[in-house]
């Protein structure tokens, strides 16, 4: 399997990162027609949303220097701008992004956890199809095994020759099961904003915490047994389930 980067002379551009565009811009369609579908205001969210995805990546990107500074060493205030060095962490762009929003809803005095909820299928959509891509391009690969459905790879920056489990593909079974259950739960969780973001966010960072200890690709930092990718998880869980048992306390 050799599915990696297309090369134009000199320049490469990773197949991963086209299919990761891909799948952003059919889980931002689909969040686009389930708001036209819930009467939400159209209006709000084309003048909001590139707001957030900018300060998504801005905050994914310094998430990425934070971890890796040498990558400052190297290009100094240059480093935000050199995005094929370190990409963008997506946990810090997960928190720009919602950080973001959140305060454009109250300041336009938005239901944000209504909003939450008619995202959350939409995203898990992406998820799974990043999924789907990790596994076929090799960005995700897993621990050896010797399993009978072991994947062998042969690509441009896998880093184990021997059958790998198939990480990706486990990540897209839960992601889809999650999925599915954020649509069959829409309308009888309708009178609890926030009900099935909440789970569905932390039953996708649960389910990742594990999934990391089945992960071959090298981790940023490990922390002793945990990888740093497994404490941002951790992080995320514990402030999910806080929001959630005391959003209406702190008025969120």
């Amino acid at each position: 399997m050799n599915f990696s980067k297309l090369n134009f002379g000199i320049f490469s551009l990773k197949i991963y990162g086209i299919l990761l565009a891909a799948a952003f811009f059919f889980a931002a369609l689909k969040f686009y027609r389930v708001a036209r579908e819930k009467n939400f205001s159209i209006d709000f969210l084309s003048q909001n949303f590139w707001r957030w995805i900018f300060s998504a990546i801005f905050f994914g990107r310094i998430f990425a220097i934070f971890l890796q500074p040498e990558i400052f060493f190297k290009y100094k205030f240059f480093s935000f701008f050199v995005f094929w060095d370190g990409e963008i962490n997506f946990y810090g762009a997960a928190a720009g992004f919602f950080f973001a929003a959140f305060f454009d809803f109250k300041k336009k005095g938005e239901n944000f956890f209504r909003w939450l909820d008619a995202a959350a299928a939409p995203i898990l959509l992406g998820i799974f199809l990043a999924d789907i891509a990790g596994f076929f391009t090799g960005a995700i690969y897993g621990t050896e095994t010797l399993l009978p459905w072991g994947i062998k790879y042969e690509t441009f920056g896998v880093d184990i020759l021997s059958p790998t489990h198939p990480v990706a593909i486990y990540a897209a079974i839960f992601h889809f099961l999650i999925f599915r259950w954020s649509i069959a739960r829409a309308k009888i969780y309708e009178k609890f904003p926030g009900k099935i973001f909440f789970f569905a966010a932390a039953a996708f960072f649960f389910a990742d915490f594990f999934l990391e200890f089945f992960r071959g690709n090298s981790s940023i930092l490990q922390i002793g047994p945990l990888r740093i990718e497994q404490i941002f998880d951790l992080i995320f869980l514990f402030l999910i389930i806080f929001l959630q048992k005391f959003s209406k306390k702190f008025n969120f």
